[in-house]
């Protein structure tokens, strides 16, 4: 959604994320962003399999994947937004002064067909 709106061929999108804009502009895009909030936003999520051949690795592999200075410094490099608090992203707008709501995954999931039938009903008027 970014991409097109940096593109130029559409105005506005509710669920662009925010980290294309800073990059493209200091390319020289004539594009910002404006917040819509409250920000509804997801965090890193990762599992490890029941029955794993090797539990004990993919359980080393996690820690680094969310450590400030393995996988979240990887992360911050590569200009997206990491979710260890230390890490601000360039520019730091992009993870503060705004209302922000982080999404449960165990709550969400429990609701799903709640929220499917809201997006039908209020967005897709199938209802």
């Amino acid at each position: 959604m970014a991409q097109l709106i940096l593109a130029g061929e559409d105005a506005m999108s509710p669920n662009a994320s925010n980290h294309h804009f800073p990059r493209a502009q200091k390319r020289g895009a004539p594009a910002d962003w404006n917040n819509l909030e409250p920000v509804i936003g997801h965090g890193i999520y990762t599992g490890l399999a029941k029955n794993a051949p090797h539990p004990h690795a993919a359980m080393l592999f996690i820690d680094f994947l969310f450590s400030k200075d393995g996988g979240q410094k990887m992360v911050h490099e590569a200009n997206r937004i990491t979710t260890h608090p230390d890490l601000l992203p360039d520019p730091p707008r992009l993870r503060e002064g705004f209302d922000f709501i982080l999404v449960d995954p165990a709550k969400y999931m429990d609701k799903i067909h709640t929220y499917e039938k809201l997006w039908r009903d209020w967005v897709l008027r199938e209802g």
